[in-house]
């Protein structure tokens, strides 16, 4: 009874510990990561300070815990006197000849061979008790049901096309609180042609993107490839035929060749040389002293923000998909850098299908359909040239990028 309230008040006491960890690791590890952003605000002391403040916490609840497993001292103590007992009783039943000296040593030979085995019991008990507290959100995390599953006999598709279609869809997302962002959307995707989407800032743009390579399912209605179903896709096959270059660029600690290698390992020098060259890469990476074999760097931190979203355009190359969404790709760079990814993009999507989502409306002007989203549904729908005609949300947008004060104050963005 002792070691179980025991070990209810360490588990309350290291769950709190744990949640100190959780909550202020990965605030510290910002501050590393954003260690400029700390020095332009003069931002030292408040860190220190907050640091000061986390130690403080983390030492009084080690504190509290020592306290507990302290008390407790006086519970084992009593088991050594009981066990001390019980030598003294066999000695004196021996001194007076009421056990004999054979009996006694087979006695106290028993009290060591069933005590020992018990302690040790008790501790790995103990130790698999503290495991549990520790391990607790890592099995939670396990159990957790996925938002979207693979059927149990996903098909595989060969012969792609490149056709999409959306039908009917409604969506809501799941984690925040059921939001509706979609409701009876449809548009279609001919094969190798390329379709922009284009609208105000959490319109749902990226949700497009996020369906298409299905790290969410719609609520209701369809999204086809070829007219199949994305559900009845294996991941592996929709991942392979579907390309994501997205806004920011993912590059890990390690070499440009290693890092154009992680979604085709087995890729040689001459493709990932070829893969650079058309995503306009080879331009900087030819003058670096490793060129492929150079190491770029936490999140490529050795790279400019040009060069990095080209290195990521390469690995899509070199990856080769049917399908290619590109989620605001250009839309951090400098012009120079654009025009750069731009001119590497276009040379990418030429002969695929391609979904283009973004901001600026130079980088779509050659789409050959561009899709006005509005409130969760499809406001307009044409070319370039015959949505400037209507006069509509998408004049009204290129208005805006050409700085007509007018527009903007209808955009909400000035009084």
């Amino acid at each position: 009874i002792l070691r179980k309230l025991k070990f209810e008040k360490v588990e309350k006491l290291e769950r709190q510990q744990h949640k100190v960890w959780d909550q202020e690791y990965g605030h510290f590890w910002e501050v590393i990561a954003n260690i400029r952003l700390v020095k332009i605000f003069g931002a030292d002391g408040l860190e220190l300070r907050k640091f000061g403040k986390v130690v403080k916490k983390l030492i009084g609840q080690v504190g509290k815990i020592e306290r507990v497993n302290n008390r407790m001292v006086f519970a084992d103590l009593m088991i050594d006197i009981w066990t001390v007992a019980l030598y003294g009783f066999v000695f004196y039943q021996g001194l007076h000849q009421v056990f004999s000296v054979g009996t006694v040593i087979l006695l106290t030979q028993y009290i060591e061979m069933i005590k020992q085995p018990l302690w040790n019991l008790n501790w790995i008990l103990w130790e698999v008790k503290h495991a549990q507290i520790g391990i607790y959100d890592y099995l939670k995390i396990l159990d957790t049901k996925p938002f979207v599953a693979e059927r149990r006999h996903p098909m595989e598709l060969a012969d792609v096309q490149g056709k999409l279609e959306f039908d009917g869809v409604d969506f809501t997302y799941p984690e925040k609180g059921g939001q509706e962002v979609f409701r009876d959307l449809g548009f279609i995707v001919e094969p190798g042609t390329t379709a922009a989407l284009v609208g105000r800032s959490g319109v749902g743009k990226t949700t497009i993107a996020h369906l298409l390579v299905r790290f969410y399912d719609p609520n209701r209605g369809r999204i086809t490839l070829d007219d199949v179903d994305l559900k009845d896709l294996s991941f592996a096959n929709l991942h392979q035929l579907v390309g994501l270059v997205m806004q920011e660029s993912f590059l890990y600690d390690d070499s440009i060749a290693n890092n154009l290698r992680y979604g085709k390992p087995a890729a040689t020098m001459h493709q990932m040389r070829r893969a650079c060259e058309i995503a306009n890469a080879w331009e900087f990476i030819s003058k670096l002293p490793k060129k492929l074999e150079t190491v770029i760097g936490e999140r490529g931190i050795r790279l400019s923000g040009g060069q990095k979203q080209r290195l990521s355009i390469a690995r899509t190359v070199l990856q080769d998909p049917q399908i290619l969404i590109l989620d605001e790709a250009t839309s951090a760079l400098d012009s120079h850098s654009e025009q750069l990814v731009q001119q590497a993009l276009w040379r990418l999507s030429k002969g695929r299908t391609t979904v283009i989502i973004a901001h600026r409306l130079s980088t779509i002007k050659r789409a050959d359909q561009i899709i006005v989203l509005s409130k969760g549904k499809i406001a307009e729908q044409g070319t370039h040239s015959q949505l400037l005609g209507k006069g509509g949300l998408y004049a009204s947008l290129q208005k805006l990028q050409n700085l007509d004060a007018d527009k903007f104050r209808e955009w909400d963005l000035v009084a």
